[in-house]
């Protein structure tokens, strides 16, 4: 445990929600009192206290602050967080006071005497699943607060992603303690759980349509082995990524490109999985791969009517990753069940696929009417030369882009609401061919099939 490092562990604590979430286990007073104090102690040594670690000038540098210290009520302080302000207004209880020639001192507290709380933490051995789900978050805080290296030179994610993880396992295990814990003793874990998924409001954009822990993938390791759990996870490393990115003050155009152009990819590889792996008959295999294709075109369609415009947004970093990610792991499973690879049973491929399909629906849905509202806010760019009129261009110097009206680009929005409409009667289609079929039915029967191609991601 000792040479493990904290990403490592923080992944261990993601896997232990699973048995958490599945445990009937009543919670402790103390139980829960040391995984409130664990959670608390991981975000401070993660971005110091009151913020310290969080670079200055930075976007999300308010946010993180606002997060750093605004926990509710934590059960202590950090050690080195005492007497970090130049002026105390108030006094602690127990506090000694000297007046030294009319300067009001507060003597320094320490931190191991009687005013700060012991708390029983649980052993390494004990069996509860929030007992070692605390653990493991403890021994990531502890590996967090070497003072002598950064704790984000080898993080693998950004600073918000990383918070999210931690503020997101805090609200499986305030959930678990509500479920199964003293009811006369909820106001804690009903505080923590409430104030960490407003900051994952703020970090990942409200949505109502899914649950905090869905928007983050947080509960668990992908299920099944090989070339399936790198799809699983790397699909749900973009739905994440992207549900950030759609929620952004100003989307990027090249974001919603790159998701058109996801689900395209992920239509025209189911319509070629599903009509190897299942015992349809001839008519219905071919109807379930028009259907597809057909919405996997309107995809593109609205995918190439963004392909000049800009809104001067470039997508974030962990979105551009993620997505390629996404579209290696697309790559692999074709070729492996291409070459009947071991590692790929055709029908749990298409599970994957299907789950991509449902959740580009969704992200569609979620920006149905962003086209026509960018247009109108002046926030679309095009080229200038393809835009301005002749005797403009001969009055004055031709700028790279300049904004658009909605009569500019007529078919920005339908051509989106056809890719809305498209992905979502592909979900349902998917859908009702599957709960057609027994599982029985579902098998892999010819592996001598061209792979279906996987279009190159438009950047």
């Amino acid at each position: 445990m000792s040479a493990a490092s904290p990403w490592a562990l923080l992944d261990r604590a993601q896997r232990l929600c699973v048995d958490l979430r599945a445990d009937p286990s009543s919670t402790s007073p103390d139980l829960w009192n040391a995984f409130d104090d664990t959670v608390h102690r991981t975000l401070t040594n993660l971005l110091g206290p009151a913020g310290r670690h969080v670079p200055r000038g930075t976007r999300d540098t308010a946010m993180l602050d606002r997060i750093a210290t605004s926990y509710p009520d934590p059960i202590r302080r950090p050690v080195d967080a005492f007497n970090t302000h130049p002026r105390v207004d108030e006094v602690e209880p127990g506090q000694p006071v000297v007046f030294h020639r009319r300067l009001r001192v507060v003597k320094s507290v320490d931190p191991s005497s009687s005013s700060v709380p012991d708390l029983d933490l649980p052993e390494s051995t004990d069996g509860h699943p929030l007992a070692r789900l605390t653990c493991a978050l403890g021994a990531a805080a502890d590996l967090l607060v070497d003072p002598k290296t950064d704790p984000w030179t080898s993080a693998p994610g950004d600073r918000l992603t990383i918070t999210a993880r931690v503020l997101a396992i805090g609200v499986i295990g305030a959930r678990h303690a509500l479920a199964t814990g003293d009811l006369s003793k909820t106001r804690r874990p009903l505080a923590l759980a409430a104030w960490a998924e407003n900051c994952l409001d703020r970090i990942t954009g409200p949505d109502p349509g899914r649950t905090v822990t869905d928007q983050l993938v947080t509960p668990g390791e992908p299920t099944g082995s090989g070339l399936r759990a790198q799809l699983e996870t790397a699909r749900n490393d973009w739905v994440a990524a992207a549900s950030r990115e759609i929620h952004r003050t100003v989307p990027s155009a090249d974001a919603l490109r790159m998701m058109a152009n996801m689900g395209a990819n992920a239509l025209f590889a189911y319509a070629r999985l599903a009509a190897s792996s299942t015992g349809n008959a001839i008519d219905d295999e071919r109807r379930l791969s028009e259907a597809l294709t057909a919405s996997a075109r309107d995809l593109q369609d609205a995918d190439r009517a963004w392909k000049s415009l800009t809104t001067l947004v470039q997508p974030s970093h962990e979105f551009l990753t993620a997505s390629r990610r996404l579209h290696t792991a697309l790559e692999d499973v074709i070729r492996a069940w291409a070459a009947s690879s071991p590692d790929v049973a055709a029908e749990l491929a298409v599970d994957e696929f299907h789950g991509l399909v449902a959740e580009v629906a969704r992200l569609t849905a979620a920006t149905a009417t962003l086209p026509v509202r960018l247009l109108r806010s002046g926030l679309v760019f095009g080229p200038g030369k393809q835009y301005m009129d002749s005797l403009q261009r001969l009055q004055r110097h031709t700028p790279n882009f300049v904004p658009l009206a909605p009569k500019d680009a007529p078919q920005l929005q339908s051509l989106w609401d056809r890719a809305v409409q498209a992905s979502s009667h592909a979900d349902r289609v998917i859908e009702r061919q599957r709960l057609r079929l027994p599982a029985a039915n579902i098998r892999r029967h010819d592996t001598r099939r061209e792979p279906p191609a996987v279009r190159s991601l438009s950047t």
